[in-house]
């Protein structure tokens, strides 16, 4: 890759991955668009030629799950061997995670009573969310927090992610494992969905640990290459990612072909190439349009742009139907919708990131300081 005018390969892996930052902002606002379309009533209609938002802008959360199996890898492969690194990795992700989901669980029970006129969770229901271990309860598992069922998968794969770093260490044992998660996950969903549990079928972490493994295969793949750069190299990925995602949005034939193949969700998992190439294409070639200030930014608010969406929107369901009665038009419709939601989202979110987010960071680093003889 270094023969196409990019940087020579270096060997050592970059301390800032901002182009796996600007992907964050790219799933975070797949989602944000998607739910903007489906959570009023009825829903937005949306021009011709962006059905894609309504049916496809949903896979912004496994897309999130493989960036983040490629960041815990960048950050912690072969950095976890002693039960002390083990037990600053916890606290560590803890606090990422924690400060915000709490504050927005306790938002959501205010809300509902505000809305609904009284708590609708248990004190089961909340002690499951504290705990973080919702994800594994069907019928509990989409979390008090709406969109919250991501965060319960994702703080599973965080506390089996030593494990799957003390087994997973090259690029052949990183492909096997996945390879393996991919038959266990398509045999648990179409076990799960056979039981009639819902869409706990979908939102567990067996069925989403080959989109985790997938981000960790692509880094292992990055750093076999000595964490090359090079323009030509990242436009090629980037075209074969655009490609293989038209293929799989547009071509009912290729999604037909795929579905044939027996004991794969190929619908489930064809996706992971995808997510594969996009993050190596913005490692290898952080070419502005997708890597930028505005993105890169975006892409450090995101956990609180995820988190917030929900009920910003239902709390705007009011300006988006005065635009919806005073706008001709679906394009001008959504586009009037999207700059409400966005400007309101965005300021909140920057918000929520400085005052609870950094704070909370900057409390699971000081935890996990060596400490002084």
């Amino acid at each position: 890759m270094s023969g196409d005018g990019g940087s020579p390969p270096s060997h050592v892996a970059p301390q800032r991955l901002d182009g796996v930052e600007a992907l964050r902002a790219v799933a975070a606002l797949m989602i944000v668009f998607h739910h903007l379309v489906l959570l009023p009533s009825p829903n937005l209609a949306l021009p011709v030629g962006l059905g894609v938002i309504k049916d496809w802008f949903g896979m912004g959360v496994p897309l999130f799950y493989a960036l983040s199996g490629f960041v815990l890898a960048h950050g912690y492969l072969g950095r976890l061997g002693s039960g002390e690194s083990v037990r600053r990795f916890y606290v560590r992700r803890l606090f990422r995670i924690a400060p915000l989901f709490y504050f927005m669980l306790v938002v959501w029970l205010l809300a509902s009573q505000w809305k609904w006129g009284s708590f609708r969770s248990s004190l089961s229901d909340i002690f499951l969310n504290v705990l973080f271990v919702f994800g594994l309860v069907p019928g509990k598992h989409e979390s008090i927090v709406w969109a919250g069922w991501s965060i319960g998968v994702e703080m599973l794969f965080y506390a089996v992610f030593p494990l799957i770093a003390a087994v997973v260490a090259t690029r052949t044992s990183g492909l096997i494992a996945w390879i393996v998660a991919v038959f266990v996950g398509s045999a648990c969903f179409d076990a799960l969905t056979a039981m009639n549990v819902g869409s706990f079928a979908y939102m567990n972490l067996v069925t989403h640990l080959p989109n985790f493994l997938i981000g960790v295969l692509a880094f292992l793949v990055w750093r076999d290459l000595g964490f090359r750069t090079g323009r030509l190299a990242g436009l090629l990925l980037l075209v074969a990612a655009f490609a293989l995602a038209g293929l799989l949005v547009h071509s009912a034939d290729f999604r037909e072909g795929l579905a044939q193949v027996k004991g794969i969700r190929f619908d489930l998992y064809a996706w992971g190439f995808v997510f594969m190439a996009l993050t190596l294409s913005v490692c290898v070639w952080p070419n502005r349009l997708m890597v930028n200030r505005v993105t890169t930014y975006l892409g450090r608010i995101s956990f609180s742009l995820y988190l917030w969406h929900p009920l910003l929107i239902v709390l705007l369901l009011d300006v988006i139907g005065a635009w919806r009665a005073r706008l001709q038009g679906d394009g001008l419709i959504l586009a009037a919708c999207a700059a409400t939601v966005l400007t309101v989202l965005i300021a909140v979110s920057s918000v929520s990131y400085r005052f609870i987010e950094l704070p909370g960071m900057s409390y699971g680093k000081r935890l996990t300081r060596p400490r002084e003889a």
